[in-house]
């Protein structure tokens, strides 16, 4: 039976709403979140009836391998402007959730800004394209090739209309148990794949553990890299900044005579109702909240073509 993972930096107005779609259309044993004390506390405060179980990121990594977040960080050397600390991290939770959560063999990532609306089915244990390859940082984009390249050893798998960061992934153990083991062997050490992943994020400055992954079980197993095409899912879905100030809450909030100072954790089912009555019978597979403002400054070749067709970035279209 599904399980889910989600590394949370923070609790917002669309989490709940979140939790309670995937718990609808993927009916999971278990949601687990990781986040700070914090942030679990709230989540607990929204007295979610879900099957959800949550974990200390500040110690997640304590009991395995001797090391808290801020003992792991501290050797992390920022780069690039555009990432922070708790970027790189989560990333080191996605890949090693299952070192300290007992998971079945294969298992969901979600990324916590990610609302379905109608999704893919998960079954067959596939995933779903989600980002055109033409738009996005090409530099970035380079950087992460050559990690792929030179820690792997593998060739990037390409897609010709998508790339390979979509937001989710379905992991699947051994693979992921591998894929560890060759970054030790990149390095010729025997320290924890943890604290040399971190190196290889000082060592190349950036990291894309979806396309890495995938290229990984791509060269390795690729008949155990299922998806759907962009076509499929891709082509409805939307992107776009609402860190709760943005166009889609502030509509929310008016169409359920909402006050915009009010404490504001609106309901799936208040949600879909909303985008039902905007999208009418063309709903979109899934919705990326952006909560940094960096997305409403981007360039604009960078910028993902979900991020200008949506209805819900002023930038480009008006609603």
């Amino acid at each position: 039976m599904l399980e889910i993972v989600i590394p949370l930096f923070k609790v917002n107005w669309i989490t709940k709403a979140v939790l309670e779609s995937l718990n609808l259309h993927y009916s999971p044993r278990k949601i687990h979140i990781i986040s700070v004390k914090k942030e679990i506390e709230t989540i607990e405060m929204l007295d979610l009836d879900l099957p959800i179980e949550c974990h200390n990121e500040d110690n997640f990594f304590l009991k395995k391998y001797n090391v808290t977040k801020e003992n792991l960080l501290q050797n992390l050397t920022i780069k690039n402007d555009l990432y922070s600390k708790g970027w790189f991290y989560q990333q080191c939770l996605k890949i090693g959730a299952n070192d300290i959560i007992k998971l079945p063999d294969k298992f969901m990532v979600w990324d916590a800004d990610m609302l379905p609306v109608n999704p893919w089915p998960v079954s067959d244990n596939k995933f779903a394209l989600l980002q055109d390859n033409s738009g996005g940082n090409p530099e970035i984009v380079k950087k992460w090739e050559i990690w792929i390249k030179e820690v792997l050893n593998v060739d990037p798998v390409i897609n010709s209309k998508s790339t390979f960061t979509c937001h989710h992934m379905i992991l699947n153990q051994v693979h992921l148990e591998s894929f560890k083991k060759q970054i030790q062997k990149h390095y010729k050490s025997d320290e924890s794949w943890l604290k040399l992943l971190i190196k290889s994020f000082n060592d190349y400055e950036t990291f894309s553990e979806y396309w890495a992954y995938t290229s990984w079980v791509n060269k390795k197993a690729k008949d155990d890299l299922k998806y759907f095409e962009y076509e499929d899912y891709g082509e409805t879905h939307e992107r776009f900044f609402d860190d709760g100030t943005g166009l889609f809450s502030s509509k929310l909030k008016k169409h359920l005579k909402i006050k915009n100072d009010e404490v504001f954790y609106p309901s799936y089912s208040q949600v879909k109702d909303f985008i039902k009555t905007t999208y009418k019978d063309k709903l979109p597979s899934t919705l990326s909240f952006e909560m940094s403002k960096r997305h409403l400054n981007k360039k604009v070749e960078t910028v993902h073509i979900e991020e200008k067709r949506s209805v819900w970035n002023p930038r480009f279209n008006k609603i």
